[in-house]
């Protein structure tokens, strides 16, 4: 019986997206190209904020797949103790203008763990601040990943796992047909069974190459680090 070929799979992009599809592709057997113009771990990786929560605008289905996604990080950083993430918990004392015993009691009937917080733990938790709140919420299962250096991590493991990196560009997908069959990169063309779009806001112009619209926005965003 003839043996079946491993599939061929080009990914665009190295950001956190790009870089973990590579790593279960490749682990799953797949010959794996993953390409990026820079291996800085992606351009909106590297200026994103890894926080891991199930909490906001949460209709069931997504409060849910939000909550497995937490139990998934925990257990690829048991796994893989430097993963660049840290379940280090969250000290909410306000929330979008919604009162916090509404997001407790909203939660709550889930079972959520959010505990009170009064002002002497909220002191003991953050000494620096110089006028405590009467009470905070505490969620001891939150946790913070910095997406950056988790796709930079994510991709070693899919390297290891015999997938290729190549720092390149793609300019245009290539098509036979229907099909698509890989893109063009600055390096020349890369032949590909199936071709991953993980280029963030330069997805939709390298879909519109092969004729597909995805319709994008790309808003303004702002993000402080303080210490």
């Amino acid at each position: 019986m003839a043996q079946k070929m491993a599939q061929k799979i080009l990914i665009i992009g190295a950001g956190i997206i790009g870089a973990v599809l590579a790593w279960r592709l490749a682990d799953a057997g797949c010959k794996v190209t993953l390409i990026d113009p820079s291996d800085t771990g992606g351009t909106a990786s590297a200026v994103s904020l890894g926080w891991t929560n199930a909490t906001y605008e949460n209709p069931r289905f997504y409060y849910d797949l939000r909550l497995f996604s937490m139990t998934r990080w925990d257990a690829i950083k048991a796994a893989h103790p430097d993963l660049p993430y840290t379940r280090n918990g969250t000290l909410y004392t306000s929330f979008y203008g919604i009162p916090l015993a509404t997001v407790f009691a909203e939660h709550s009937i889930w079972g959520y763990p959010f505990q009170w917080a009064d002002a002497a733990k909220i002191q003991s938790l953050e000494p620096n601040l110089t006028r405590p709140p009467e009470r905070g919420l505490l969620c001891d299962i939150e946790g913070h990943v910095a997406p950056h250096h988790a796709a930079k991590f994510f991709r070693t493991q899919a390297i290891k796992c015999g997938a290729e990196f190549l720092k390149t560009r793609a300019t245009s997908l290539t098509r036979q047909g229907e099909a698509i069959t890989g893109a063009i990169t600055d390096h020349g063309p890369i032949a590909a069974d199936t071709t991953l779009l993980a280029a963030g806001t330069e997805t939709a112009s390298l879909a519109e190459t092969a004729g597909i619209s995805v319709p994008l926005t790309a808003p303004a965003g702002l993000l402080i680090h303080t210490k």
